[in-house]
């Protein structure tokens, strides 16, 4: 019985130690998309953290998104003890792009030694996504609009006001 238990506390131990050996900071998510306009470009960047003592190797596959993103490099060798190995995801929407919303999803694997030699082994991954929302110019006017015409409106009422408290 001491010995199930032991053994039981010995792999969960090796579990636990192979989950919290590194992570993705990710810059955008499902309740944070990423904002942008036709024609516009930018750069999102993803860390990769290794909290433990050896360096790790991570692959990084664009699953979803490939017309409108694109990373620079894919093989990221992430140092022990570290929070800031950067990922740069460049993003560029066409002038006449069509999608009001696209889904991005990138996934982190830890490359696998031994994998060139026929043998099979876990490895951890992570996949990210967000979406990336594009502007409609339309409602932008309109909004722009609305503000104006709510700033006239104002006036006016104003100048109303004024014009009835010096009759009486």
């Amino acid at each position: 019985m001491v010995n199930k238990i032991l053994g039981l506390t010995i792999i969960l131990s090796v579990l636990l130690i192979s989950i919290i050996s590194a992570g993705v900071i990710q810059p955008y998510w499902d309740t944070h998309p990423l904002t942008m306009n036709l024609g516009e470009t930018k750069t999102v960047t993803f860390k990769i953290t290794n909290p433990g003592d050896v360096a790790v190797d991570y692959e990084v596959e664009l699953k979803k998104g490939q017309d409108i993103a694109s990373l620079s490099k894919t093989n990221y060798n992430v140092p022990p003890k570290t929070q800031n190995t950067e990922v740069p995801l460049t993003i560029t929407i066409p002038s006449d792009y069509d999608k009001q919303v696209q889904n991005i999803a990138l996934t982190f694997y830890k490359a696998q030694e031994g994998a060139n030699e026929g043998m099979v082994g876990l490895t951890t991954g992570y996949e990210v996504s967000f979406d990336v929302v594009l502007n409609d110019p339309a409602n932008q006017g309109n909004s722009l609009g609305l503000v104006i015409a709510l700033v006239i409106a104002l006036i006016v009422i104003l100048i109303l006001i004024i014009v009835i408290v010096k009759r009486k």
